[in-house]
């Protein structure tokens, strides 16, 4: 085992990192070929067609469920460190906003 440490270098754990690294990238983008290969053209249809309809942004009952769901993860209590975090970085936003105003209408009296 002594004469393997001396060996465990900096160095060297990090050329052997790179390394294993590469392989397994290598490895992983060999078997991302071979599935689109098996695929095959047919997965990669192109439409150049100007007719299609377009998606519009729309408010409605999906998308107020999804802010509530959204909402839901990032609040998850009423009484926790993650709203304290939200509430302190609303209140900094609208202070910093305040702070905006107030240094643009002294700016323009000055002038």
């Amino acid at each position: 085992m002594a004469a393997f440490s001396k060996h465990l270098t900096a160095k060297n754990s990090c050329l052997a990192g790179g390394g294993l690294l590469l392989l397994y990238l290598l490895k992983h983008r060999r078997q991302t070929r071979k599935e689109l290969s098996l695929k095959g053209p047919s997965q990669f249809l192109v439409t150049t067609e100007k007719d299609g309809k377009k998606d519009k942004a729309a408010v409605d009952k999906i998308f107020f469920f999804r802010i509530l769901r959204i909402l839901h993860i990032m609040v998850p209590r009423v009484f926790c460190m993650e709203t304290a975090y939200l509430l302190l970085i609303a209140t900094m936003l609208v202070t910093r906003t305040y702070c905006d105003v107030w240094m643009i209408q002294n700016g323009t009296m000055i002038e």
